[in-house]
């Protein structure tokens, strides 16, 4: 029997369909505050821009071809983030990352 090929459509809905509530700075800083730290929303959206790009350069289509998944994609955007802000305690790294990833998996993060 002949099968189609399957075929796939993913669509990345952030900013097009989704947009988050709050700046990525400003829900990063109330993670970090929540954890007894003071940054600037500014500067964390600064550091969250260069980790990103470096991420997506680095490791394109979330590392997928590299065997990284999603998760931990973006855990390594959060932890490269606060450290460009001077975090450098790995386990607090990684609480926030995880909290962080958990927080944009909810839907009260986005807004239609």
């Amino acid at each position: 029997e002949m099968r189609a090929p399957l075929r796939w459509v993913l669509w990345d809905v952030k900013d097009t369909l989704l947009k988050v509530r709050a700046t990525v700075g400003e829900q990063y800083c109330k993670e970090a505050e929540r954890m007894g730290l003071n940054l600037s929303a500014v500067e964390v959206e600064a550091a969250f821009l260069q980790a990103y790009r470096h991420h997506s350069s680095r490791y394109p289509n979330y590392g997928l071809t590299q065997g990284l998944d999603g998760r931990s994609w973006w855990m390594g955007v959060v932890r490269e983030s606060f450290s460009q802000c001077r975090v450098q305690d790995p386990a607090l790294l990684n609480t926030m990352a995880h909290n962080l990833y958990h927080n944009f998996c909810n839907a009260e993060n986005w807004e239609v």
